[in-house]
């Protein structure tokens, strides 16, 4: 429950800065990208921590 709630609070930020950009594309140009990788980065690990 809790990666759920951290996945989903984890994503709310990221399409809210791409919904801002999208309208003024001279904010956040790297900054809902780099919430992205961290939170895929924190997802693979983890998918591994629960494979092993």
């Amino acid at each position: 429950m809790s990666v759920a709630i951290k996945l989903s609070s984890g994503l709310f930020l990221p399409a809210l800065m791409e919904f801002i950009y999208s309208l003024f594309p001279v904010f956040f140009e790297k900054g809902a990208s780099s919430k992205k990788i961290k939170l895929y980065n924190y997802l693979e690990k983890k998918r591994i921590d629960h494979e092993n």
